[in-house]
């Protein structure tokens, strides 16, 4: 027997198919045991997908044979997709199962990442095998279109670093995940093409077949590149882990695009923005009552320390009431410090500002809670102030309006900028408070005092050794308050030629060019930030939404603090998919108030009756007899009704996209003219090959 099944064997690799057809019907007649024809079969089976011929795998396959995981089946799927075997890799999925464990089987390869790694792009896509199987991996629902191999390369990943845009464009249609992120922390949009994602964007908005002007107009937003595998429903049917879905960082490609200079122009596409306002809408309600809670802290923590405190003719019920608020607003602030650093320790400890924020607490329970003698009172009092002020700067400077963000962005963005300058030409600035302080100084400016001078005395050998550059630290500050054009020149002492030529370099080199430079620089950036003032809005907001999930998407909750927290703030309070937004799409009305509705299966709500889910802040509404029920968003309450409408600015540029589409439609023009340019050449070049077909048959060519 083992002789026959080696002359079977042969014959395949012969080609000679009518032997092996023969010799298999033979050796099939003559096998008694069921368990070896099983064992000969799946070898003799392996022998056929490694020659590629669809005619040996049908025949041997006609006994019921079953393609699983103990057939190799992932085996045979990798061989088909790494020699192009696209017959053969159509048929055998056609025989394949639809069970978890046929699933996982057919998962086992990066499937769609070795396709992609074996097209090559100067080839006719329409005859390239590799392509063929591409497209019959992708209709396949069983096949994980965002499968990472050792390195977490996904085949979105390849696609875009073999430079296959036609693949780019394939698999973002087929609503491929762009944030996965590989072992060098890359995502897929890290070297896409911008116009691929834009126009791949585009495709994202639809509209119902209503006109623009009717009130039943409604305009469709599907955000399924935006949504993590971990979301999808192949994802537990692979991995048989349905609790692994529920962390998962949603913002983690839009916070990429909002960092890259190339791709930072998206966020203003509606499928980008709608998807950060939404968020928003979740957050927003939380966020103003921090804001309004930390403004009435901070007005009478101020109003304490400047009016009240270590001060007795004050009223002493004034005095109590501000004290009381202000611990009352402090304790808040450490509960909400305590908070999120139980939530995610090392991301607390790594930002300056927390750090910031701690220093402020104890300053202030150490102001509030004693009172110093007035030396040490003031120093404290002017540190608390400081400290306070800059913090509510910072809190008020995240508020996602225009005109704030931008004008917080220009202090944060002008002062690293003179920082960094000031860091090169300190340089020269302690080079010539040298100078000063060697060829000015008083010889006795720092001589014995009398005894017996006057008061005034003392303050005028104060200011005269502050202008006469009694020291090095005074030069030094000396030197830094001449640059700003404070010279004071006539109480300078000029003794010999060579401090003259010191001065006057000073006012070259620092006060007129370092000093003009440093200005410039401020005003060119200020031009640039008013320039993009929208962006940087969105990309405050952004940060914002994203430091929030951050903060609840912790590693572990122990302790009976954490646990309470997440009863009052789940981690998935923020995360949209796949609860919130199980469709992956919502539906906005533009002509009744540009309303938000959120499609979801009949299952997932009462069509009887309206209630409201106080978990999601959403009224149901029931809509008929359909297989889908539309959900209407609300968030906030009756005074905030604008916070459950999309952005008017979202839906004009949504618009205009749908309008753009449709009169290229209507003209016969295709969204992409190169299209329509290979395809005519593509038809030429097949034309071309029919001629010189021809002219050999009819033997006018050599």
């Amino acid at each position: 027997m083992e002789s026959k099944l080696t002359v079977l064997m042969a014959l395949m690799k012969s080609q000679n198919e009518a032997k092996f057809f023969t010799a298999l019907e033979q050796f099939r007649y003559n096998q008694t045991d069921a368990n070896e024809w099983q064992r000969d079969l799946r070898a003799l089976m392996d022998v056929a997908v490694q020659s590629g011929k669809l005619s040996l795998v049908k025949k041997i396959a006609n006994d019921d044979y079953v393609f699983d995981a103990e057939s190799d089946l992932s085996a045979h799927l990798a061989r088909c997709c790494s020699y192009g075997y696209h017959e053969l890799l159509a048929f055998i999925l056609s025989k394949t199962g639809h069970s978890d464990g046929d699933i996982q089987a057919i998962n086992s390869f990066t499937l769609i990442s070795l396709v992609i790694k074996e097209i090559n792009t100067l080839k006719d896509s329409r005859k390239c095998p590799f392509f063929k199987c591409l497209y019959i991996l992708l209709d396949d629902d069983r096949v994980d279109i965002d499968k990472t191999d050792e390195q977490g390369f996904s085949a979105l990943h390849y696609a875009v670093k073999y430079k296959v845009d036609e693949a780019v464009e394939l698999l973002l249609k087929h609503s491929a995940y762009i944030g996965v992120k590989n072992v060098f922390r890359e995502l897929p949009i890290c070297e896409m093409n911008p116009q691929i994602l834009e126009d791949y964007l585009n495709t994202c908005i639809t509209a119902n077949d209503k006109r623009p002007g009717d009130e039943a107009y409604e305009v469709n937003i599907d955000f399924s590149c935006l949504v993590p595998p971990k979301c999808k429903s192949l994802y537990s049917a692979i991995r048989n882990d349905n609790t692994a879905r529920r962390d998962h960082d949603e913002m983690l490609p839009i916070v990429y695009m909002s960092h890259s200079d190339d791709l930072r122009y998206l966020l203003k596409h509606p499928v980008i923005s709608s998807f950060v306002l939404i968020k928003w809408l979740r957050l927003s309600l939380y966020f103003y009552i921090n804001l309004v809670i930390c403004t009435v802290s901070f007005l009478a923590f101020t109003s304490y320390v400047v009016g009240c405190y270590g001060q007795e003719n004050v009223d002493q019920m004034i005095k109590e009431t501000l004290r009381f608020t202000s611990l009352l607003g402090t304790t808040y602030m450490a509960l909400r410090e305590i908070g999120q650093m139980f939530l995610h320790v090392k991301m607390y400890f790594s930002s300056i500002e927390n750090w910031m924020e701690i220093v402020l607490i104890v300053a202030s329970y150490t102001v509030l809670l004693n009172e110093f003698p007035s030396e040490i009172r003031q120093v404290l009092s002017a540190g608390v102030i400081m400290l306070s002020a800059m913090e509510f700067t910072m809190l008020v400077g995240t508020l996602p309006i225009l005109s704030i963000s931008t004008h917080m962005v220009m202090l944060k963005t002008v002062s690293k900028n003179f920082l960094k300058s000031l860091i090169l030409y300190s340089i020269i600035l302690i080079s010539f408070a040298f100078c000063f302080y060697t060829l000015f100084k008083v010889n006795n400016s720092t001589g014995p005092k009398n005894a017996y001078s006057p008061p005034n005395d003392d303050d005028k050998q104060e200011e005269d050794k502050f202008n006469a550059f009694g020291d090095v630290g005074t030069s030094l500050l000396k030197t830094v308050v001449m640059l700003t054009g404070e010279f004071e020149a006539a109480d300078i002492k000029f003794r010999n030629s060579v401090s003259y030529l010191i001065f006057v370099l000073f006012l070259f080199f620092v006060t007129l060019v370092i000093f003009n430079l440093m200005n410039g620089l401020a005003v060119s950036d200020t031009v640039a930030i008013k320039a993009a003032a929208e962006l940087i809005g969105l990309s405050q907001k952004v940060d914002v939404i994203s430091r929030y999930e951050c903060a609840l998407q912790s590693p572990k909750v122990n302790g009976m603090l954490t646990k309470l927290m997440m009863l009052t703030f789940s981690r998935t309070f923020l995360q949209l998919f796949p609860e919130y937004l199980p469709l992956h799409r919502v539906t906005v009305t533009p002509n009744r108030s540009n309303a938000i509705f959120i499609p979801r299966p009949l299952k997932h709500i009462d069509p009887e009756t309206a209630k409201i889910d106080m978990e999601s802040n959403i009224e149901l509404l029931a809509e008929g007899d359909t297989s889908n029920e539309r959900v209407k968003l609300i968030v906030g309450c009756c005074i905030l009704p604008s916070f459950s409408k999309m952005d008017s600015k979202i839906m004009k540029y949504a618009k205009e996209i749908l309008h753009t589409r449709n009169k290229r439609n209507h003209q016969g023009v295709p969204d992409r003219p190169q299209q329509s340019v290979d395809a005519r050449l593509a038809k030429l070049e097949s034309n071309m090959e029919l001629i010189l077909q021809c002219l050999n048959n009819n033997g006018w060519t050599k």
